[in-house]
């Protein structure tokens, strides 16, 4: 009875493909996350030192730099390690993310002394946190994606990386 039918193999491809994107992660989509779960836990870590707030602040931004560049670059773990010249090519791009991180970091030192200047309802924390907090973190966002995407760009071209 049910020799009749014909074998359908669209459904084996679909679910080989299927098993294929369930076995390799990569956190490039889950950037923010993992950006947010590193600051908080190197913000915990140092709490009564006064280089605190800089490590965490440089610690999340240089976490989700590299998770958005390598996570739009590759398409999984194995593309990264699998490839010398990718690693030594992410070393190279180690130069121009620490001269962007040395200004954030001199930007985070001058937010830190220049907020006991400001009035009052610039400095004002509130439930979704202050006008003050809000300037310095989008700008520090900003710049993280487009960093992150110069990075991914470069890495692409470089590598020769196809996107699917």
């Amino acid at each position: 009875m049910f020799d009749e039918y014909p074998v359908v193999k669209q459904s084996d491809d679909r679910r080989e493909s299927s098993e294929d994107q369930k076995t390799t992660w990569w956190p490039g989509r889950w950037a923010h996350v993992v950006t947010i779960s590193s600051w908080f836990i190197l913000f915990v870590s140092f709490p009564d030192c006064s280089w605190g707030t800089y490590v965490s602040v440089a610690g999340a931004y240089t976490v989700f730099v590299f998770c958005y560049a390598l996570g739009n670059a590759f398409n999984d773990l194995d593309d990264v390690l699998g490839d010398s010249r990718a690693l030594a090519y992410i070393l190279k791009l180690m130069i121009p993310h620490a001269l962007v991180l040395v200004l954030i970091v001199c930007g985070v030192f001058e937010r830190l002394h220049l907020a006991p200047t400001l009035p009052a309802w610039v400095t004002q924390e509130g439930r979704k946190g202050s006008l003050w907090l809000w300037c310095g973190m989008l700008p520090l966002g900003g710049a993280a994606y487009c960093q992150g995407s110069w990075m991914a760009k470069k890495l692409r071209q470089h590598c020769h990386v196809a996107q699917g």
